[in-house]
């Protein structure tokens, strides 16, 4: 699916480590996103 932001690039689903700031400051690994490679843009998805 080409990218709803920039419309320049399709969408990668990939493993990505993302920050967190629940409660403390900590790191989730390998969570599977959807991103742009051109803009950065990442759709939220309910699977």
């Amino acid at each position: 699916m080409k990218c709803v932001t920039c419309a320049e690039a399709e969408y990668v689903h990939e493993a990505r480590d993302l920050p967190s700031t629940r409660g403390r400051e900590t790191v989730l690994h390998g969570v599977m996103v959807d991103h742009c490679p051109a803009c950065g843009d990442e759709p939220f998805r309910v699977e």
